[in-house]
């Protein structure tokens, strides 16, 4: 259904697509049924009330239930360019099942923004395409300001740029054969100098290169999803030799195939959907519309689904207020691993932040079961000369230096995909970070344990693994605060004490 040059608003069953490179930005949000979309490098699963971005010039597919009802807004790349020019250097990831703690409001704000969308598309009022367009405008607002991540090269191509575009489509279809320069140039009646250099500068990254990203996210996928061994990953996409590609992996991902894989072995490939199913029948348009009123009446005041508030109304006296310092809180910046210190901006960022509005705490996450820690390396050294705490030595001591401390996020899933593993590479880090710092440094961190989002374990699951944490980082570090954080739904918030 056609809105306007600009925007394509779409709503009904979707069964199966092939593979194509999407050409607009496009949201998808799931009404009824379910419906999965598999792109070059991983499978999301969407249920009802599940939304996810598609980015221009990302390759994917579809694969749904029969009876589902999906509303697809599609935003045009030449509004994004008149509008929002960054988008050309950016990506949106948005993902509703993935998203970071405090930014469950500004999905719920989407997701009602593309149910009135919805409503106006269908209502054709005088007024109708004028609020479609605000509504997608507020929409793209959210994602620049929430999620917005740097562009791939592919992302970055010009949608105007069909023979580019074709060149790419190609390399995707066939990434997996031994593709050349030269036998692409030729296929496309061009020479390879001219297609090196038209390539290079419409993408902003050479054209073996851009092939071995190509090879290198179905590579991934291919590890995630399967239990194929590595050589025949290798094979599979194209790679001359594994070690061809655990080259490119390390480089990309910073840490070996067979780390990666073990981290995130819990991700499975979602099974196909039935086409049909017995007794079963599409709902109706009135049907839709009803529910269409779980989005429109969403609280989007609520940030975190398993907590309360109560609001109490108190009458303060300021005459009675005792003459005395005004005590503020500590200001706290969140930057994501500790490993981005190491970049020169976030450092000259943390300073900046540090002098004009006496930044204290620098949060973290994924501490120990990031990327900073450096995994292991095989050597015939006798004494190692590569430390595993190469990279977050270099950004605690900037940290210390400059009077910052940490405050770390430690979420259970960290946890939970290896908790053995977590507890011991945790011990050793604490043991090296007292012996190069100190006891005073370490005194000044605070750890949170949360709940990322809705988990399938127990309340007193949930219970052990924080005591777990809390007494080892007790044991080492008395003076340092550990507490949890909303939501924690299934702890009984009164057995265990907040920041102690």
């Amino acid at each position: 259904m056609g809105q306007r040059s600009d925007f394509e608003v779409n709503f009904g069953e979707i069964k199966s697509s092939a593979p194509a490179i999407s050409p607009d930005l496009q949201l998808v949000m799931v009404v009824s049924g379910s419906l999965t979309i598999e792109t070059n490098s991983r499978y999301y699963p969407l249920e009802e009330k599940d939304l996810l971005v598609i980015n221009r010039n990302q390759l994917y597919q579809a694969d749904g239930r029969a009876g589902n009802r999906v509303l697809t807004v599609s935003v045009s790349g030449q509004y994004l360019d008149r509008y929002y020019a960054a988008y050309r250097n950016s990506r949106f990831e948005c993902y509703s099942r993935e998203i970071d703690m405090g930014r469950e409001k500004l999905v719920k704000t989407i997701r009602k923004l593309l149910a009135e969308t919805l409503v106006s598309h269908y209502q054709q009022e005088e007024t109708h395409q004028l609020a479609i367009q605000s509504n997608i405008s507020s929409i793209l607002i959210i994602l620049a300001r929430g999620f917005k991540h740097r562009a791939s090269s592919l992302e970055k191509v010009s949608t105007s740029d069909y023979r580019l575009k074709q060149i790419i489509q190609f390399v995707e279809d066939n990434y997996e054969q031994p593709i050349t320069l030269s036998e692409t140039a030729d296929r496309f009646h061009l020479s390879a100098g001219y297609l090196s250099r038209y390539f290079k500068q419409e993408t902003g990254i050479g054209f073996n290169r851009f092939l071995m990203e190509i090879r290198l996210a179905h590579a991934v996928k291919d590890l995630l999803y399967t239990t194929k061994p590595i050589a025949q990953i290798a094979m599979n996409n194209g790679f001359p030799n594994t070690g061809s590609l655990a080259k490119l992996f390390k480089e990309t991902y910073g840490e070996t195939l067979k780390t990666y894989r073990e981290n995130h072995r819990d991700t499975k490939a979602p099974e196909t959907s039935p086409r049909e199913e017995a007794g079963s029948r599409p709902d109706s348009l009135r049907d839709i519309l009803r529910k269409l009123q779980v989005f429109l009446e969403e609280d989007e005041t609520e940030a975190y689904p398993n907590t309360g508030s109560t609001a109490v109304n108190l009458a303060i006296d300021a005459s009675l207020t005792p003459a005395g310092k005004v005590m503020h809180a500590d200001h706290h910046l969140s930057i994501g691993e500790l490993r981005e210190v190491l970049k020169e901006g976030v450092r000259s960022q943390l300073l900046t932040a540090k002098s004009e509005l006496g930044l204290k705490y620098v949060g973290i996450d994924r501490l120990i079961r990031g990327t900073t820690l450096i995994p292991p390396v095989e050597t015939d050294e006798t004494v190692a000369t590569t430390s595993p705490y190469y990279n977050a030595d270099f950004a605690l001591t900037f940290l210390q230096k400059h009077g910052f401390s940490l405050f770390v996020r430690v979420d259970y899933q960290e946890i939970s995909e290896d908790e053995a593993l977590f507890f011991a590479e945790l011990e050793l880090f604490l043991k090296h970070c007292l012996n190069v710092y100190g006891e005073t440094f370490l005194a000044s961190w605070h750890f949170m344990f949360y709940e990322p989002s809705a988990t399938a374990v127990s309340g007193s699951e949930m219970k052990r693994v924080y005591l777990k944490l809390h007494d080892m980082l007790k044991h080492f570090m008395p003076s340092a605060r550990v507490g949890t954080s909303p939501p924690f739904s299934r702890i009984s918030l009164h057995r265990l004490i907040v920041m102690r």
